[in-house]
């Protein structure tokens, strides 16, 4: 069976990046006097939400073309056999249709 992969690299950051949102002016302001350095590293903490966003939709677009391109395959081949099925009931119980 297959499966579809997504990276979720947000979710599975080695630590809590709204923590890194929250806590890294403040830090930074206490342990540099100044506030700048905190809210780079907590735009880059934010960045990483839509990159791991975009990445992942990246991802399942591939997935899923390629999962529909399959059961594409098997969706026709299967209409087929219930085509001839459908005709070879018909010619066997005209009645029926």
């Amino acid at each position: 069976m297959d499966e579809v992969h997504i990276p979720n690299d947000a979710t599975y950051a080695p630590f809590s990046l709204t923590d890194v949102i929250a806590a890294a002016p403040l830090a930074s302001r206490l342990l540099l006097g100044a506030t700048f350095p905190g809210r780079v590293l907590s735009a880059a903490a934010l960045g990483v939400y839509p990159g791991s966003a975009l990445k992942d939709w990246v991802c399942r677009q591939d997935e899923v073309a390629r999962l529909a391109a399959r059961l594409d395959e098997g969706f026709t081949s299967f209409l087929w056999i219930l085509e001839a099925s459908r005709s070879a009931r018909q010619r066997a119980h005209p009645a029926f249709g």
